[in-house]
C-alpha cells in the first residue's frame, strides 16, 4: 500500500497496521510532516508518535510505552494467530526500544513545560513522562504524551488544586439546620445525610464532586444546591449570576426539564428562568473559526458554575472551562464515575474523583449511594447496584447470574437469540407498537399534536449498541429496523404507497427519526437532539421537540440542518445523557477490547422501566470482567498536589 512517506522503512513498518485499519492517515501524515521538517529519520520513533496520534483518537492522553500499547489497540483479533501477529509486528516496529529511542528524538522532551513555551532547541510536539523514560516510582510505566495534553493535564490538576484548598469558615451553621427544616416544612422534602452534605459544601468552599448512579437523586441535590444558594445570596445581585451547563445541548435539555419539574417558590423559579442550562461551549462562547471568547484572560462572570454529565467532559474543554472560571467563582462537578468516559481524550471525572479521593472529611467529593428509585426501578435498579455496587461491585459471574435468573417477563431480560432475522424483529417490535402507529396518524392527520406523538413514541424507546460497524452495528440495525417498519407501514395501508412516508429511496423520508451531531447554535440544534422527518404539504421537513414548554414544535427543512443521523439505534456513547422507557443493548456476537463493565453499566443506565439485553452469556460475561484502562496521569497529579 503506497502512501508516498517521507521515511519508506517507516511506511513499510505500518502498512499491516494500515491494512487493518489500526493506523489511519490521520495518525501517519502529521507525523510524516514533523518528520521532514525536524530530519527525524527513526522508523521505530515515527511509528511510537503514530500510536500517541493514535491513542488520543480513542480517547487516551498518551501511549504506555510497555505491553499495555497492545492492549490499548480497540481493534477486535479474533485467534491466537492474529493475535501473535499482532504482538510480532508490534516487536518489529520496535516497541521494545521506544523509551530509549524517543530521549533522543528533537521532537520529544522531557521537560516539563508549566507555560506552554517551547525549548530553545525548537518546537517539540511530544512529552517523556517519567524519570529517564523508565517506569514511575508509582509502578506507573513510562508515557509518551502530545504536548497539548501534558498542558491540559498539568493545568487542570493545578486548578482543581487551588480550588480544593479554599474553604469559607463554619458560616451560619444554626441557619443552615433551620434552613433544613423550613424546607421540609414547606415541601416535605427531606435529604438524605450525603446529598445535604452537599448542599452544605457548596456554601463552604469553592470545589464540590457530586457523583451517583442513576436514582440517586443527583439532579435534585443540584436542585437543592440551587435553592440554598439563592436562599443565601438573594441579596447579592452579583452572586446571583450562576452557570448551569453540559457537555451536550440534549444533555442541557435534560437538565432543564428536571430543574423545571421541580415544584419551586415564585422568586426562585425567576432565578431559574435567568440562569437556564446551556452547552459548555456556549457558556464558553465558541467562535465559528475555533477557540472561546472567555479564558484565562478574559474570565466568565458567575459565581457560581454547576456542570452536570461530568462524565462526558475531555480533558482539553476541561482545561477551557477552568482557565475561563472568575478567581471569586465557586465549581460543582456533576456526574457518574462509574460511566464511560468522553469520546474526546481522557476520563476526567473519573480521574478526579480517583485523585481527590472520598470518605475523608476534607474531601470536596461526596458520592450519592441511595437508590430513591428503587420501587421505579425494580430490578433494572437492582442490576445496576451489582454491576458498580456502591459497597464494591459484584463479580461477572454474580452480575451473570442475576441476569439470567431475570425471566422473559420482567423488567430485565436477557436474551440469547442467535439468527439475526429473529433478533432484527424482536428489535423492531416495539417501534412497531409504538412508533410506528404515531407515523400512521401522522399521515393521515398531519399536524403539531401527530407529530409530537411520533417524537413521544420515539422517545419511549432505543436500541444500544457498542459498535458502529458489523453485523450488530450500529450503521446495519438502522437500515434493517428503517426496512422492517417500511414493510409494516405499506402493508397496513394495504401495499399502497403514501407519497413521502418510509420511501427509502428517500434520504429524507418521512417516518426517519434523526439525531443532530453538530452544534448549531443560530438554529437553537444541538449534538444528540433528536428529531423526525414529516410530510407537511408537498414537502418533508424535520420537526424537533419546542425549545420551551408551552411553545410549538421546531420546523426546518433538510437543508437547513447540520450533519444528522438515523437514530433507530445509536452508539452507547452517543446515549449518553438521554434516558428511555424501554432501552435494547445488542451486543456483538464476539467479544471485542470495546467491550468493557463501564460500557454495560452505561448501556443498563439508560434504561427506566425496562431492559432487553441481547448476547451469549460468554460476550457478556467477558465484556463485565473488562475494565476500561484509559492511558491518563491525571488522577496522580491531582492526588499529588500540594
Amino acid at each position: 500500500m503506497t502512501r508516498h512517506l517521507y521515511n519508506d522503512e517507516f511506511e513499510r513498518m505500518v502498512d499491516w497496521f494500515v491494512e487493518r485499519r489500526i493506523l489511519m492517515d490521520e495518525d501517519l501524515y502529521p507525523v510524516d510532516l514533523l518528520a521532514r521538517r525536524a530530519g527525524e529519520d527513526r522508523p521505530e520513533v515515527l511509528c511510537a508518535f503514530a500510536f500517541c496520534l493514535r491513542a488520543a483518537r480513542h480517547g487516551h492522553a498518551g501511549l504506555w510505552l510497555d505491553e499495555r500499547t497492545v492492549e490499548m489497540l480497540e481493534t477486535d483479533f479474533e485467534g491466537e494467530e492474529e493475535k501473535q501477529a499482532l504482538s510480532q509486528k508490534f516487536e518489529e516496529a520496535g516497541m521494545g526500544s521506544w523509551p530509549e529511542v524517543l530521549r533522543e528524538s528533537p521532537l520529544v522532551s522531557m521537560v516539563a513545560f508549566k507555560n506552554g513555551t517551547s525549548p530553545e532547541d525548537g518546537y517539540r510536539p511530544f512529552v517523556l513522562l517519567g524519570e529517564d523514560a523508565k517506569p514511575c516510582g508509582d509502578g506507573t510505566p513510562a508515557r509518551l504524551v502530545q504536548l497539548k495534553h501534558y498542558l491540559a493535564e498539568e493545568k487542570v490538576a493545578e486548578i482543581i488544586s487551588s480550588l480544593k484548598k479554599v474553604q469559607y469558615g463554619p458560616q451560619a451553621e444554626a441557619k443552615l439546620d433551620d434552613w433544613f427544616v423550613r424546607l421540609e416544612q414547606k415541601t416535605g422534602k427531606r435529604l438524605d445525610e450525603k446529598q445535604r452534605q452537599a448542599v452544605e459544601a457548596v456554601l463552604r468552599r469553592k470545589l464540590v464532586v457530586l457523583t451517583g448512579g442513576p436514582g440517586t437523586g443527583k439532579t435534585f441535590t443540584v436542585g437543592m444546591i440551587l435553592r440554598a444558594w439563592f436562599d443565601f445570596h438573594r441579596d447579592e445581585p452579583d452572586a446571583l449570576r450562576v452557570a448551569l451547563c453540559t457537555p451536550t445541548g440534549k444533555a442541557a435539555d435534560r437538565m432543564r426539564e428536571a430543574l423545571e419539574g421541580e415544584d419551586f417558590p415564585e422568586g426562585f423559579a425567576a432565578f431559574l428562568e435567568n440562569n437556564r442550562p446551556g452547552t459548555i461551549h456556549r457558556l464558553l462562547g465558541a467562535r465559528p473559526g475555533g477557540g472561546f471568547r472567555h479564558g484565562a484572560e478574559n474570565r466568565l462572570p458567575h459565581r457560581l458554575v454547576v456542570v452536570d454529565e461530568t462524565s462526558m467532559v475531555d480533558l482539553v474543554l476541561m482545561r477551557r472551562l477552568l482557565e475561563a472560571l472568575s478567581g471569586d467563582a465557586r465549581l460543582v462537578l456533576v456526574g457518574d464515575a462509574d460511566q464511560l468516559a468522553s469520546v474526546e481524550v481522557g476520563c476526567v471525572f473519573g480521574d478526579l474523583v480517583k485523585g481527590l479521593g472520598e470518605g475523608a472529611g476534607d474531601d470536596p467529593v461526596i458520592r450519592l449511594s441511595r437508590m430513591h428509585r428503587a420501587e421505579e426501578g425494580g430490578k433494572i435498579a437492582d442490576l445496576v447496584e451489582r454491576i458498580c455496587g456502591f459497597d464494591g461491585a459484584h463479580s461477572e459471574d454474580e452480575v451473570l447470574g442475576f441476569i439470567c435468573s431475570a425471566g422473559e417477563k420482567g423488567d430485565v431480560v436477557f436474551d440469547e437469540t442467535e439468527t439475526e432475522s429473529e433478533l432484527l424483529e424482536r428489535l423492531s417490535l416495539p417501534y412497531e407498537e409504538k412508533y410506528l402507529e404515531a407515523c400512521k396518524k401522522a399521515c393521515e392527520s398531519p399536524g403539531e399534536e401527530s407529530w409530537g406523538e411520533m417524537l413521544r413514541a420515539l422517545g419511549s424507546y432505543r436500541v444500544l449498541a457498542p459498535l458502529r460497524r458489523g453485523k450488530r452495528g450500529v450503521e446495519r440495525l438502522n437500515g434493517e429496523i428503517a426496512r422492517r417498519l417500511a414493510g409494516e407501514f405499506a402493508a397496513s395501508f394495504g401495499g399502497a404507497s403514501k407519497k413521502g412516508w418510509f420511501d427509502l429511496s428517500l434520504r429524507w423520508h418521512a417516518g426517519r427519526p434523526v439525531m443532530v451531531t453538530e452544534n448549531r447554535y443560530d438554529l437553537g440544534l444541538f449534538n444528540g437532539d433528536v428529531g423526525v422527518v414529516v410530510r407537511y404539504g408537498e414537502q418533508n421537513i424535520v420537526v424537533f421537540a419546542a425549545s420551551g414548554e408551552n411553545g410549538p414544535l421546531r420546523r426546518f427543512t433538510p437543508a437547513q440542518l447540520p450533519a444528522c443521523e438515523t437514530v433507530f439505534a445509536t452508539t452507547v456513547h452517543k446515549a449518553q445523557g438521554s434516558e428511555f422507557d424501554e432501552v435494547a443493548v445488542v451486543l456483538p456476537s464476539a467479544e471485542s477490547p470495546l467491550l468493557t463493565r463501564e460500557l454495560v453499566y452505561t448501556a443498563v443506565t439508560r434504561a427506566k422501566k425496562r431492559l432487553f439485553l441481547y448476547s451469549t452469556k460468554a460476550v457478556l460475561r467477558a465484556a463485565l470482567a473488562r475494565r476500561i484502562r484509559r492511558a491518563s496521569g491525571l488522577d496522580r497529579l491531582v492526588a499529588s498536589a500540594e
